[in-house]
């Protein structure tokens, strides 16, 4: 009798198990606020030159940086290319387009860089680094714009 005792209480015991973790294994729906997924954190920034011009010998560079992702910049770089009239590079500059003021998505900072030299011809400008979201990023693609001396206006 103790026995068929013991075997009812541990039959009773193991259904019980399999019906609590049956339930258990299937997903809570969750509704509201909370069942909304959190965007992708996703850096990007995009550059654009607005113009190259001569001031006596002095060549400015001017331009403006955009956070095309989804997580504040807090620093990018931007190298300045300054080529000849046959396209070779006597110069190269980092203007720091975003240096500690968060940058937030979808906005625009300008950024201006200057070098000296009767030779250049082409301006140039990359983004080189960023940071987003307390992350460095590297420029995997390059963000590039240019234009010729004395052009003014978009050239992206």
């Amino acid at each position: 009798m103790l026995t068929l005792l013991i075997l009812a209480v541990l039959a009773a015991g193991a259904v019980y198990v399999l019906i609590s973790t049956h339930e258990s294994d299937e997903p809570e729906s969750v509704t509201g606020p909370e069942a909304e997924a959190e965007p992708a954190r996703r850096p990007g920034v995009g550059v654009s030159m607005e113009g190259c011009k001569r001031q006596g010998d002095i060549v400015v560079v001017i331009g403006h940086v955009e956070n095309t992702g989804t997580v504040d910049l807090t620093h990018v770089t931007v190298r300045t290319i300054w080529k000849n009239k046959s396209g070779l590079v006597i110069r190269t500059g980092l203007a720091y387009a975003v240096d500690g003021t968060p940058l937030a998505p979808g906005e625009k900072r300008s950024f201006r860089d200057t070098t000296e030299g009767r030779l250049v011809e082409t301006c140039k400008v990359e983004i080189l680094d960023y940071w987003a979201g307390g992350q460095l990023e590297r420029a995997t693609r390059f963000e590039l714009a240019t234009a010729s001396l004395g052009s003014w206006g978009s050239t992206n």
